[in-house]
């Protein structure tokens, strides 16, 4: 589901119920492998 999203998207593990869900938040988190894949491809294409 977050490989399929037009803007990324990240897992996180929620503190109250312990279960895993998306946030749109980046700030401080590690990429993906997904993510630097999708980056490096749109890297190569522009050039």
């Amino acid at each position: 589901m977050a490989e399929q999203a037009p803007f990324p998207l990240r897992p996180y593990r929620c503190e109250l119920c312990r279960a895993w869900h998306l946030t749109s938040r980046t700030k401080g988190m590690r990429l993906p492998r997904f993510e630097t894949e999708r980056r490096r491809t749109q890297k190569q294409t522009a050039s």
